[in-house]
């Protein structure tokens, strides 16, 4: 047969296939559209008048006149989704003689292969066209009996009603409300909500009714295809009420993406293979075995040895392009051909073969050679590895420095199980404990731990499982001498991780830093002692001092003698009460200046005690000083208070004294006030001169504080004094 009668029998097999396709399944039964392709099948044939055809679809015959099976036929079967059956058969009459048909072609045998698919899908669309419209008229005529929703929208009340159906359709409770807006929110956003749109629109606009399926999102979030049917009621030319049904028809839509996606895939199973084979990540070349000549090359071989295709022409040329260093190349060119030669396809495998590309890159490849002795003819496959090659050396220079910091390194690193035994023990645990590895290995971690510290480990470490990494406290732990040696551990959770299913533990010796604390510590302690005993010999010898003013004032006479001495001693218990308490808390740093408080006021009321009913009043607000700020501000308070007890009450029986403390973060207001006769208004707290006043000047700068003296309206004076305890000069100074 010539080229140009095969190119007219293919121009012949690709109208009929043509003709096929064109039948119009949209408007014909699948009887007439069998009809229609019994009679067109024969003219994609060779000996076209001379063909006959016959169809069985699920046993409906359709065949051409004369139709009878000889000893040539052709004859395909295809199975359809609903479970039926497409058989077609195709003969020659007994008018045809062996000289004119010798046979069937191929290209006859995949037409009607091709025709077989194509009808198959044509009947598929035509049945499920046929079931759709039957359920259609089916919902028309009985929704009431199946489980069809059905709606109303009044358009001028903009009321919307939902029957229990289309609620159920929607997953909302039995009470939901409806509205329009909130109905249309349901349907999906994008496409679907703008076609309800519309069509509800249109509907009012134009009168016309709607059917359309549209996918919804439930209120439980479920996606949905509903077919939703609408329609309209009119009264004096106006739409007053739309009204519909809501049909859950997901299971249809599935199907039918089923059908279209079959029709798909056949569609595109041929692009798709020529795709996937020119996408491989493998490079392919055939070459001559007899003459080493190039027959083929795809792409990729040429990008993955780095070598244009055109500079490749023969196995020569490709040793030496590829193996530039002579030594390594007649090493590599030996082996290949050894093994070639060898005629051995298990020998033509090569992994890890160094070459060198054009721009000079270095690269790694496995390459394999399948050979085709009897067409003479050799197919070259090729990898790069390079990547592969690079990631296992870098993963071995891990495994190298993790080697060198574990086994090399100072700390001790071990991993332990859930049961606490040791599973991997360092070689540093001869170095740290002078145990070795293996002699530790399996046993328990806590038969090294002293007996008093297991009970705390034990608890340490139920907290494990739960956090990623955790800091023990300092542990004993028992050396190969029988010593006990200080540890301080960090526990990493790498339970997760495979190639470890366990804790991490890191460990250092700190038996040095331990030692060192505890001479520190009691150290320490000593010097506490000594300054204990300093503050208590102070306030004794306070006690002193106060004792010989006492005794100076009972032989004066002179009543401004008296009452000068009374000050100053009370001024010197007011000091020995802040050394009272440094003795007694054993903290030097800070004090409760409460406690200051209370005994101050306790001391001053017993040296001030005379005829008069004085009470003083003052908070328990508990709040600390320091040392440096304790001493002013209770000699401050105690010049305040002993001056209010000699001056505020006279011509009185008795009266009040409050004080009053106020804290607003590190800030600390005092507030002394007294119910007597207030200050004389010639009097000014500023220009005073007083032995007091010049004192709480004093005492003042030193803490850094505000004072201010008044008399309120209501009668009586009123001491103010506000300080920071964070203090801006140096306590030190």
């Amino acid at each position: 047969m010539g080229k140009i009668d095969k190119c007219d029998e293919r121009l012949k097999e690709l109208n009929c296939i043509y003709a096929i396709t064109k039948l119009d399944d949209y408007s014909l039964d699948v009887e007439n559209l069998l009809a229609k392709a019994v009679e067109t099948i024969p003219q994609g044939f060779r000996f076209e008048q001379k063909c006959k055809c016959k169809i069985d679809y699920d046993g409906e015959i359709c065949c051409t006149e004369g139709f009878a099976l000889n000893g040539q036929f052709l004859k395909c079967d295809k199975s359809l989704i609903n479970g039926s059956k497409l058989t077609i058969s195709v003969c020659y009459g007994a008018s045809i003689s062996e000289e004119e048909f010798s046979g069937f072609l191929d290209e006859e045998r995949e037409l009607i292969e091709s025709i077989t698919s194509q009808l198959a899908l044509k009947i598929e669309r035509i049945v499920a066209r046929k079931n759709i419209e039957h359920q259609k008229q089916f919902f028309f005529k009985s929704y009431s009996l199946a489980d069809i929703g059905t709606w109303m929208y009044d358009v001028e009340k903009e009321e919307l009603f939902w029957s229990e159906v289309v609620k159920k359709i929607h997953e909302v409770p039995d009470d939901f409300v409806p509205t329009l807006s909130s109905a249309i929110e349901f349907y999906q956003e994008g496409k679907d909500r703008a076609a309800i749109q519309e069509l509800v629109k249109e509907a009012i606009e134009t009168k016309e009714p709607y059917f359309v399926e549209l996918q919804i999102v439930t209120a439980k979030g479920n996606n949905l295809w509903i077919r939703t049917v609408g329609d309209v009621e009119v009264e004096n030319g106006r739409v007053v009420r739309l009204f519909g049904t809501i049909q859950d028809v997901e299971n249809q839509k599935k199907a039918e993406l089923k059908l279209r996606k079959r029709e798909r895939e056949l569609n595109e199973r041929n692009r798709f293979i020529e795709t996937a084979i020119h996408s491989l990540p493998i490079g392919i070349a055939i070459n001559k075995i007899s003459t080493g000549e190039r027959q083929l090359m795809n792409k990729q071989f040429a990008e993955i040895y780095g070598w244009p295709e055109e500079e490749l022409t023969d196995v020569e040329t490709f040793f030496k392009k590829l193996h530039p260093n002579e030594e390594y190349r007649a090493k590599i060119r030996e082996m290949v051909l050894g093994d070639i030669n060898s005629g051995d396809p298990d020998r033509m495998k090569w992994d890890e073969i160094n070459i060198v590309t054009k721009t000079g890159e270095k690269r790694v490849v496995n390459a394999m050679n399948i050979p085709l002795f009897d067409q003479d003819l050799m197919i070259s496959t090729v990898t790069d590895v390079t990547e592969r090659i690079q990631a296992r050396q870098k993963l071995e220079l891990n495994e190298q420095r993790f080697k060198a910091l574990v086994q090399e390194a100072s700390d001790l690193v071990a991993v332990i199980d859930l049961m606490g035994r040791f599973k991997y023990v360092s070689p540093t645990s001869e170095v740290v404990l002078g145990i070795k590895s293996e002699d530790a290995a399996d046993k328990s971690f806590f038969s090294f731990i002293h007996p008093d510290d297991r009970e705390l480990i034990a608890g340490e470490i139920k907290k494990l499982p739960t956090l990623k990494r955790y800091e023990l406290p300092p542990i004993r732990f028992q050396d190969a001498s029988g010593r006990w040696r200080w540890l301080s551990a960090v526990v990493t959770n790498m339970l997760n991780e495979p190639a470890i299913s366990g804790f991490v533990v890191n460990a250092h010796d700190i038996s040095g830093r331990i030692k060192d604390q505890i001479r520190i510590k009691n150290s320490l302690e000593e010097k506490e002692i000594l300054l204990s005993e300093i503050h208590h010999r102070v306030k004794n010898n306070l006690a002193i001092v106060s004792g010989i003013l006492q005794l100076q004032a009972l032989d004066e006479e002179n009543e401004e003698v008296i009452d000068k001495l009374s000050d100053s001693i009370s001024r010197v218990q007011a000091i020995a009460t802040i050394h009272e308490l440094l003795y007694q808390t054993r903290d030097f740093s800070k004090l409760a200046f409460s406690g200051v408080l209370a005994n101050l006021i306790s001391g001053i009321e017993k040296t001030m005690k005379g005829t008069k009913e004085i009470q003083v009043t003052y908070p328990k607000v508990d709040y600390q000083l320091s040392m440096f700020q304790a001493i002013p501000a209770a000699l401050i308070l105690n010049e305040v208070i002993t001056n209010a007890y000699k001056h505020a009450f006279k011509d009185k029986y008795g009266g009040n004294i409050k004080v009053q403390t106020e804290m607003e973060g590190e800030k600390v207001r005092i507030v002394i006030e007294d119910d007597g006769v207030g200050m004389p208004k010639s009097v000014q707290p500023a220009e005073a001169s007083s032995m007091g006043m010049r004192i709480i000047d004093i005492l003042a700068n030193q803490l850094e504080a505000d004072c201010s003296y008044n008399s309120p309206q209501s009668g009586g004076t009123k001491f103010t004094i506000e300080f920071n305890r964070k203090m801006k000069k140096q306590e030190f100074d």
